[in-house]
This record gives structure tokens, C-alpha cells and sequence, in this order.
């Protein structure tokens, strides 16, 4: 009788979630066993303990949290609704002064992975008309008898950098300049305004926090310090792995070369990944086609 060795038993596991939608599909979506071909000796532990370790959000996931996340927006009209017996209307009425958009990279960038919350938003019944980008979104704010509430959407929200940048944007669209969304609402052409991330991290919430004190942030998960690689206190791996892990991060990148460096974006250090993709956020050992050199004789975990 043959035994199954730790790795094998640990890659059954894996396989199970993937067969249910609570890890991404082996060998179609992800591929472990190569990934972990890249390790030896010391390392290798390391590597099963992140691998444990990553935080994986299947399509099903992420349509229920965004579906949260614009449900939570109803809390007032409930409130409001209970006491008279017009939750429906109330909630018919926020719908129709409402506008939802997300924050693109930049304003004409359709490619976002944000468009695909709206595709989600749109399968689920929310009306088409109020969902907008772009130059579409100022034209409809403009359009409305009164100054409409604005909801943004997106996946993650790692460093806030990002939407920051967005939200003080002044965009350049077909040879005009449009004001900046934390413009229109010091203006009052939007009533309020109010980003929903699936995911967001503390670090980009005390950001929002800080710097944007006139935007309500309503993430339907918060990843605290503690999921970063870095962190003194990291879950990412066990206490007494945590050392090992910087090390294998600071190699591998001699390896991998990615422009990042060994922690990801603005060194975020996270174990993330969505089934649409992988964000730059994630530890560039776990992301795919993330190097700006060689990287002949690594197996990526993931081709997206």
C-alpha cells in the first residue's frame, strides 16, 4: 500500500474546495503543486504554510458581497419605511436618485475590472440607467432635477491610493475637463457620495479616513495589519515562520524580478485573489506574469 505524502494530502484538500467554489479549480485555475516545485529544502514549508494561507474569493462570494454592500445602503430607508409602512417606496425612491459608478484607473478605461461590478449589479436587476462611467456618469449627474447620491464600486481597496487618486481626479474626456468627484460634492452637484469595496484594508480605510473626510467608505470585508506579510503579528504564516517568510519573499524576487518589489504594490504584503484576477497588491509570489525580467524555470500559481 502506497502512502499519500503531507503534500498530497494537503493538495487533496485544496482540490475539495476547488470542486465546491470555496478555492479556485486544480489544475484549470490554479496549480499548486507546480507552484510548489519552486522551493526547496527550508523554503518549502514556508511556502505550504502561505499557500494555506491565501485568501481566495470565487465569483459566488463576490456577487453575495457586492449584493451586501448595496443592500447595507438600505438601512436608512428601512428605518424610515418601518415607521410609515413605505419601505418599498422609500427604497423605489433612493433607487431613482441614486447613480452608481466605479473608479477607474483612469476615465475611459473600460477594462477595469470595477465595469464587471456593474455587469454583477446589472444581472441582479439594478436599473440600467443608473449606472454610469466616465463622461456617461457627468452627463447623468447633470441631467437630474436634484443632486443625485453617487456609489462607488470596486474589489479591493489595498493602499486607497487608487481611488484617492480618482476621487481628486480632474479628468481630461474627448478634449473636456471635468470636475473632480470631491468636487462635485463640495459643490452640491451630488448629495453624497459613498465607495463600497468588496475588500478593503485598514491601512487604506485610516487613509480615507485622513484624507478624505467627506466620503462615506462601507466595505463589505476589512483585512486588518495582520494580513500582511510584514506585519509583526502576520496570520499569513506561524509565529515562528515569520522571519523564514521575509526571506523567502526578499529570494524568490531575486528570481522573479517584479517591478513591485518583494511585497507587492506600495509593499501591501497580502494572500489575495479574486477569481476574476489577481490585484498588484497580492505578494508577487503568489501573482501571476508579475516580472519585468527572467523568470525562466518558475511555475506561477495562477495564470490570471
Amino acid at each position: 500500500m502506497e502512502i499519500a505524502t503531507d503534500d498530497e494530502v494537503r493538495l487533496g484538500d485544496l482540490k475539495f474546495l476547488g470542486n465546491v467554489g470555496a478555492w479556485p479549480r486544480i489544475p484549470a485555475d490554479i496549480n499548486p503543486r507546480g507552484w510548489l516545485r519552486n522551493f526547496t529544502g527550508d523554503e518549502l514549508e514556508v511556502a505550504r504554510s502561505l499557500l494555506r494561507s491565501v485568501i481566495y474569493i470565487g465569483s459566488r462570494e463576490f456577487r453575495q458581497a457586492l449584493a451586501v454592500g448595496i443592500k447595507r445602503l438600505s438601512t436608512t430607508q428601512l428605518e424610515q419605511g418601518r415607521l410609515t409602512g413605505q419601505v418599498g417606496e422609500l427604497w423605489r425612491e433612493w433607487l431613482g436618485r441614486s447613480i452608481v459608478t466605479v473608479p477607474l484607473g483612469s476615465h475611459d478605461d473600460v477594462t477595469s475590472s470595477g465595469i464587471m461590478c456593474l455587469r454583477i449589479l446589472k444581472e441582479m436587476g439594478f436599473p440600467e440607467d443608473r449606472m454610469a462611467v466616465g463622461e456617461r456618469m457627468y452627463k447623468v449627474i447633470a441631467e437630474q432635477d436634484t443632486p443625485p447620491e453617487l456609489v462607488m464600486l470596486d474589489d479591493l481597496a489595498g493602499t486607497g491610493n487608487q481611488f484617492a487618486r480618482y476621487w481628486n481626479a480632474e479628468p481630461h474626456i474627448n478634449g473636456r475637463t471635468f470636475p473632480s468627484p470631491a468636487a462635485l460634492q463640495v459643490s452640491g452637484a451630488i448629495a453624497s457620495a459613498t465607495y463600497l469595496p468588496v475588500v478593503a484594508t485598514q491601512i487604506a480605510l485610516s487613509k480615507f479616513s485622513d484624507e478624505l473626510p467627506n466620503l462615506s467608505v462601507s466595505p463589505t470585508h476589512t483585512l486588518g495589519l495582520d494580513y500582511r506579510a510584514q506585519d509583526e503579528n502576520s496570520r499569513l504564516v506561524p509565529e515562528d515562520q515569520r522571519a523564514a517568510l521575509l526571506d523567502l519573499l526578499r529570494s524568490s524576487h531575486s528570481r522573479l524580478g517584479s517591478k513591485h518589489g518583494p511585497l507587492g504594490y506600495e509593499e501591501s504584503g497580502l494572500a489575495i485573489t479574486f477569481e476574476h484576477g489577481t490585484p498588484n497588491n497580492t505578494l508577487p509570489i503568489l501573482a501571476p506574469h508579475t516580472t519585468v525580467g527572467d523568470a525562466t524555470g518558475w511555475t506561477f500559481l495562477r495564470s490570471k
